[in-house]
């Protein structure tokens, strides 16, 4: 029993692990340098793409849509100089926030905007005119913000994440992060990324992966040296499953980049995330499989059985116990 509760202990250990990336920069876009960014979205994909962004400060924030290319502001909004803007998630359909009328009336989504200590998400139409506020008591402050398919994910600047109903942003659960055992505080600019949360860490040029289960933090991406000189803090992420592109930028940085993440080790081919070749057009050999915040090239994802763990413990079998184990974390 000794024995196993070293592997035990091993094994924990080892499903701690962070996993460290690089990125390999495809291609640089004009970004607006007067923009404070908080939030940063794919809008509308393909040919000619579209983002959504949020930019902050008293007096300056707005909500605009922006075409990558040329870095463009196509239509904005600005906010009441009372409100200092942050977070920005785009939810499918028409949410039924604003009333029963929805946000819209037959609107194909509607994009929340979070501000920053007023308790107020902003929720806006297609056309950037606004469905509705929605007061919020929890949380206390307003940082990053996403969508994950069910709820939107929004940070505070603690080591916390709150997953809110878009219906009415209560809050369904809190998932407190934490790395290697330690809370990892300052989350920011939020991004659902095949399945994990991106965040990007206030006054740090990483963005960290995060286990939306759990809130373990799988991974790590250091940014540092992308721009040069850098004006302000790295803050903006934006991606398009369907293409499979990544999107990066900062506050008040003149650039955008396209970036290709990899796991150090790993080749850099279609299999890394966002490497421009949609996940779907991977072969079943070389397919992507994210686990835990790490890409494996394999296709495969070793699952350890339950089974054979219960047996191992049952009969005190160490070796069978080990080679359980060693399915899971090796």
């Amino acid at each position: 029993w000794r024995c196993t509760a070293a592997v035990v202990a091993c094994a924990a250990a080892c499903a701690l692990a962070v996993d460290q990336y690089a990125l390999v920069v495809l291609a640089e876009y004009p970004h607006d340098a007067s923009a404070f960014t908080q939030g940063l979205l794919v809008l509308r994909g393909g040919g000619t793409t579209v983002l959504a962004e949020s930019t902050g400060l008293y007096g300056q924030s707005t909500v605009r849509e922006v075409a990558l290319a040329t870095g463009e502001v196509l239509r904005q909004t600005a906010l009441n100089a009372s409100y200092f803007a942050e977070g920005l998630a785009l939810v499918p359909g028409s949410p039924r926030v604003c009333g029963d009328g929805g946000c819209g009336g037959g609107s194909e989504y509607a994009l929340y905007q979070l501000t920053w200590r007023e308790h107020t998400t902003m929720v806006w139409k297609e056309d950037l005119t606004l469905g509705c506020q929605v007061a919020q008591s929890s949380p206390l402050q307003g940082w990053g913000l996403t969508y994950d398919g069910k709820y939107l994910i929004q940070s505070d600047g603690s080591n916390m994440l709150y997953f809110l109903h878009p219906q009415n942003l209560t809050v369904a659960r809190t998932v407190e992060v934490t790395e290697n055992g330690q809370a990892r505080g300052r989350l920011n600019e939020l991004e659902w990324v095949q399945g994990q949360i991106w965040a990007n860490v206030w006054y740090s040029n990483t963005i960290v992966m995060i286990d939306p289960t759990t809130g373990y933090v799988t991974g790590e991406l250091p940014c540092t040296g992308i721009i040069n000189p850098q004006p302000e803090v790295l803050n903006g992420i934006a991606y398009d499953e369907a293409t499979n592109r990544l999107f990066i930028t900062g506050k008040n940085w003149p650039t955008l980049f396209q970036v290709m993440v990899c796991k150090n080790g790993q080749p850099q081919n279609a299999n890394c995330i966002g490497s421009g070749v949609p996940l779907s057009s991977s072969s079943s050999s070389t397919s992507t499989t994210v686990k835990s915040g790490a890409v494996s090239s394999t296709g495969t994802e070793n699952k350890v059985s339950v089974t054979s763990v219960l047996w191992a413990l049952a009969t005190g079998s160490g070796v069978a116990l080990i080679l359980s184990l060693y399915a899971y974390c090796c």
